[in-house]
């Protein structure tokens, strides 16, 4: 039988260790969200080209304001190639990958903008021969409530419509 003073010792250690689970558990278990951006037209270099739904490109210092803390994890990027676009083939409700003519490769770098500063540390790159890629990021980058976040083109080369970036976030 354990005597008193061994059951207290016994019962503090399964607090601490039931303590350092629950911690665990919270940590690991934190909601992941996205959050999609679309240009409507081809990207320009240094450019705000990003749309939040159907609406116009949001301009520096505009973007998505955050009701609660969260931090940006990962960011993913899917690029149309460039060439030419038919434009009559084209349709809002799918994609008709016959109006492209594929032509040379796409290439673009994408930046998040918290808060009207461009993070530079926090950005997305398709290189030449791909056309989407994806990061995620080892040290997560904090938005508070109220903080807004926004994309910003830092370069690209011969991208068409239909460009979509999105922020993975971590609720906090």
């Amino acid at each position: 039988m354990f005597a008193p003073r061994e059951l207290e010792q016994l019962a503090a250690f399964v607090d601490v260790q039931l303590a350092e689970l629950r911690l665990l558990l919270e940590q690991e278990h934190k909601p992941i969200f996205p959050i999609w951006a679309e240009s409507d037209t081809a990207l320009s270099a240094s450019g705000y080209n990003w749309s939040f739904g159907a609406g116009l490109a949001a301009a520096s210092g505009l973007g998505v304001v955050f009701p609660f803390r969260s931090s940006l994890v990962g960011l993913s990027l899917s690029l149309t190639p460039g060439g030419s676009f038919d434009v009559g083939s084209f349709s809002t409700d799918a994609f008709d990958v016959e109006a492209f003519d594929f032509a040379g490769p796409v290439v673009a770098k994408v930046e998040v903008e918290r808060d009207g500063i461009i993070e530079s540390a926090y950005a997305v790159e398709v290189l030449t021969g791909e056309s989407k890629a994806q990061i995620e990021f080892h040290t997560a980058l904090e938005f508070h409530e109220g903080s807004v976040l926004n994309f910003r083109t830092f370069s690209e080369t011969d991208t068409q419509v239909g460009n979509r970036v999105c922020a993975w976030m971590r609720k906090e």
